[in-house]
């Protein structure tokens, strides 16, 4: 399954760099925002923002998040979910980062969104994914939807 979803992901960011993160804020009101993300060798979604963002406050309380991608021409949604977590360690957050820019090289105006908030330092994250299905709509049959993770 893991082999699918690593197909369905890089179908999706070949379509868009960016991918809608959900949140969740200390007072349980659900948050949505736009990030710039990458795969790397394990399925887990990459992606940066400024360390006093919304998104990275809420991920330091409550590290469960929700992920979709929409392929407009194929009529398919990417639902995920997962927890996020802070990378760090140099090595890694390099690692990291040159997997996000790659990502985004030639399709995003640079410095991306997150190099232009006043919001401190930049953050790294890594979600690992505990769930995730693909609806494809273009389709007529009755199943929809192709579990990708349990």
């Amino acid at each position: 399954m893991k082999k699918d979803l690593a197909e369905a992901l890089a179908e999706f960011s070949k379509e868009s760099p960016a991918i809608s993160l959900s949140t969740v804020s200390l007072e349980g009101q659900p948050q949505c925002s736009l990030v710039y993300f990458a795969v790397d060798e394990n399925t887990d979604i990459l992606f940066f923002s400024k360390e006093e963002t919304r998104k990275s406050r809420n991920i330091e309380l409550n590290p469960k998040v929700a992920l979709m991608a929409y392929h407009e021409q194929d009529e398919k949604i990417l639902q995920m979910e997962g927890q996020a977590k802070r990378i760090e360690g140099e090595k890694e957050k390099a690692k990291a980062f040159s997997l996000i820019v790659k990502a985004m090289k030639g399709r995003v105006d640079w410095p991306p969104p997150a190099g232009k908030i006043f919001g401190g330092d930049l953050a790294l994250y890594k979600i690992t994914l505990d769930w995730a299905r693909l609806g494809h709509f273009k389709q007529n049959d009755s199943d929809l939807f192709t579990n990708l993770l349990p």
